[in-house]
């Protein structure tokens, strides 16, 4: 359960208002191993601060210790509520919910971004999860309102297939019968026979023109991607699609690199096209919604044969990707669970609601005059980040798809949150904040040093530990049987990791007085070595 019984906090305030050192309280439920790097500071309405004031590589942490509590009030309740009745990492819930509201508002609004560029409210997401972070157990729960919408058509869907099936099977009658006849007209010999013939070969040639095409399957989640699928799915009246893939297929496939440039134009919202089977598939105007979960094994090793090539082609700096670290959100339960999900129930409801409208006229979203000058002041301070020295330098494409991502999540929490008219200041700060958590989760799992992450994954097994034990001085043999099992199978991986938190000052390792080896932890430096 999730030990946060406090009001979802109020977004009113700037970052100037809440304390600006690290949040390092371990009583309290965490989504994140590492103390973050902070965005620049949200400015106070009005002011335009000079780019000498922003935080390069340094600064206050950000507002709340979750990511949840980023959102607007309602949005954030409901995450919590979903993570307390699963007991899963709140994080994972906010970015399972994010794609699945996407995929409910792909086809009804688009969003306008201060540049006057129109973009699709659709987002990419990766999910890297254990089997024991129940990861399909939250996309079952948060995806229920779709499945039961495409539950609820099973039957109108299945009469339009009867007609079609009939429809096929008149034309195939009438065919046989004109081929038929041009059959006769042929042994006629009649003296009008070539005219005849010279009719019918016309009426047959506009009989086949007119062949029922083969239904499409205008499915909202399909396990398998594929070209095959995506031939399958897109049609005229259907540009809509969510793809979902679980256990890392679409990774995995041995095809996926071909579909990548696809992908990132279905992610664009560009109008293409692609061949198979010796015919043309035209996707116009797209709205794809893609979410993949993997296990960190898998990943890593589609990562060390694809990764650099995913990365030129500019697909992996359009996820917004999470690895659920393995003692994230430690809460222990002290009470039985109710059971009653208020913010969850309007959340539930607003998807229904907007399911119920697909097939009308896409309505796009824009800014409000105030939000407008922030997108840009935000839009300003990734760029300066992106420059050398800067805490987005060595990514510096990461920065130009973050903010479009900031301006999708945008869109969907101001969709979320049923506020009315342009999305407004609030909503844009939420959604920034937002976005440099996915920005740092980003950074965290595909451009920062093997052996950092494993120091960051026993930051957390350190913590957990001082929680139960409220200890700071372990034998070392009790420390490599407590950490990650990857690490702890790996002795030469093991001693790079206390090797490399001794050089930061994070502990030290001496002999104690049975001549057996101990760790010491610096608890003051502990809190803060892991920033960056």
């Amino acid at each position: 359960m999730i030990n946060d019984d406090s009001e979802v906090p109020s977004h009113q305030a700037s970052f100037r208002e809440y304390p600006s050192s690290n949040f390092t309280a371990p009583h309290q439920g965490w989504d994140n191993v590492t103390q973050h790097v902070a965005p620049p500071a949200i400015p106070a309405m009005g002011v335009q601060a000079p780019i000498a004031d922003f935080h390069v590589l340094s600064g206050p942490a950000l507002r709340y210790p979750l990511p949840a509590h980023e959102c607007p009030p309602e949005v954030g309740k409901a995450v919590l509520e979903v993570a307390a009745e699963l007991d899963v990492n709140s994080t994972m819930v906010l970015l399972t919910m994010l794609t699945s509201f996407s995929t409910v508002c792909a086809p009804l609004f688009d969003v306008l971004d201060p540049r006057g560029v129109k973009s699709p409210t659709t987002i990419y997401s990766l999910i890297i999860a254990e089997p024991a972070d129940k990861k399909s157990a939250v996309a079952r729960m948060i995806n229920e309102p779709i499945r039961e919408f495409w539950d609820s058509n099973k039957e109108k869907r299945k009469a339009l297939e009867a007609s079609r099936k009939a429809t096929q099977h008149i034309w195939a009658g009438k065919l046989k019968s004109l081929l038929s006849q041009i059959t006769s007209e042929m042994w006629s010999g009649n003296a009008g026979a070539l005219d005849a013939r010279y009719e019918l070969e016309k009426e047959i040639a506009a009989h086949e023109y007119a062949k029922p095409q083969k239904g499409r399957q205008k499915g909202i989640i399909m396990s398998r991607v594929s070209k095959r699928a995506l031939a399958d799915s897109f049609s005229e009246d259907h540009q809509a699609l969510a793809l979902v893939a679980d256990e890392g297929k679409l990774l995995l496939d041995r095809d996926f690199m071909e579909l990548v440039s696809l992908l990132n134009k279905m992610w664009d919202g560009e109008s293409d096209s692609f061949d198979y089977k010796n015919e043309t598939v035209d996707f116009i105007n797209p709205r794809v919604t893609l979410t993949l979960m993997i296990q960190s094994g898998p990943l890593e090793r589609h990562m060390k044969k694809h990764g650099d090539a995913m990365l030129d082609v500019g697909f992996l700096p359009r996820l917004l990707a999470f690895r659920v670290q393995p003692v994230q959100d430690f809460n222990p339960q002290f009470e039985e669970k109710s059971h009653k999900n208020p913010a969850w129930d309007i959340i539930y409801k607003r998807m229904r609601q907007l399911l119920e409208l697909w097939g009308q006229d896409r309505v796009v979203l824009e800014f409000t005059d105030e939000a407008r000058n922030r997108w840009f002041y935000y839009s300003n301070s990734l760029r300066y980040l992106a420059q050398k020295n800067g805490y987005l330098s060595d990514v510096p494409f990461l920065a130009l798809r973050a903010m479009d991502n900031i301006t999708r999540i945008a869109a969907l929490l101001h969709i979320m949150s049923q506020r009315e008219g342009k999305i407004g200041l609030e909503i844009l700060d939420s959604a920034y904040c937002l976005g440099w958590h996915f920005i740092i989760e980003w950074k965290r799992e595909f451009a920062t040093p093997a052996v950092i992450l494993d120091a960051q994954v026993m930051w957390a097994y350190f913590n957990r530990r001082l929680i139960e034990m409220g200890q700071s001085d372990y034998e070392y043999v009790y420390v490599q049987r407590c950490s990650s099992p990857k690490i702890r199978g790996n002795d030469q991986r093991f001693r790079n990791v206390i090797s490399h938190m001794q050089d930061e000052g994070i502990l030290s390792v001496y002999h104690g007085p049975d001549n057996k080896r101990r760790i010491r932890l610096n608890l003051e430096r502990f809190n803060t070595s892991l920033s960056r």
